[in-house]
C-alpha cells in the first residue's frame, strides 16, 4: 500500500482486542468494540487522528456489528452477555448475538431495541430514523429504535449456487 505520509499507525494502544470499527458520519471519530479478559467487552470512541479512547458503555458485554446513526447521536450494536463468551470452548461463540441495543454516541446506558431473531448487520441510510437489517430469509428490513414497525424493503430470490 502506498501511503502519502508514511506507514499506517494504530489509533490507540488500548490493551484489548479491538473489532468492528465504524466511522462517525462526520469522519471525526471511530467507534469500536473491545474484548479484554479482565474487563470484558465494551464500546469505545477515539478521534480519527488517534489518541486516548473513551469508553462509551457502562455494562460489560459482547458488542458486535456496530453502526453509527447518520444523525451522529446514537451507535447501534448487536449485544450478547459476556458470560457466553467466557463459557465458549473456542473462537466461535454461539448465542452471543442476542439483542440490538443503542447507546448515545457520547456514552451512557445501553437501550434495548429488540431481540435479533435472525436479523443482523445494522446500518442506516441518509436522513433515516430507521435501522436497516438483513435477516435469514434474504430480506432487507427496517425497524424503529423501539424495535417496532418492521418493514420489508427487498427480498432476494432465485437459485442457490451448489456448494
Amino acid at each position: 500500500m502506498n501511503m502519502p505520509d508514511g506507514e499506517p499507525q494504530p489509533l490507540t494502544d488500548l490493551d484489548a482486542v479491538k473489532a468492528f470499527p465504524v466511522w462517525s458520519p462526520d469522519g471525526e471519530s471511530i467507534a469500536f468494540s473491545t474484548w479484554n479478559p479482565e474487563e470484558g467487552g465494551h464500546i469505545y470512541r477515539v478521534s480519527s487522528d488517534g489518541g486516548t479512547p473513551e469508553r462509551l458503555t457502562e455494562k460489560s458485554a459482547v458488542y458486535q456489528q456496530l453502526a453509527w446513526s447518520k444523525t451522529q447521536d446514537r451507535i447501534v450494536a448487536v449485544r450478547g452477555e459476556d458470560r457466553t463468551y467466557y463459557k465458549s470452548p473456542g473462537p466461535y461463540v454461539p448465542f452471543s448475538t442476542e439483542e440490538f441495543v443503542w447507546i448515545p454516541s457520547d456514552g451512557g446506558t445501553a437501550n434495548f431495541i429488540t431481540s435479533t431473531e435472525g436479523r443482523e448487520q445494522p446500518h442506516f441510510t441518509k436522513g433515516s430514523d430507521r435501522i436497516y437489517l438483513t435477516n435469514n430469509d434474504g430480506e432487507l428490513v427496517s425497524i424503529r429504535y423501539d424495535g417496532t414497525d418492521e418493514q420489508t424493503h427487498v427480498k432476494i430470490t432465485g437459485g442457490t449456487v451448489p456448494g
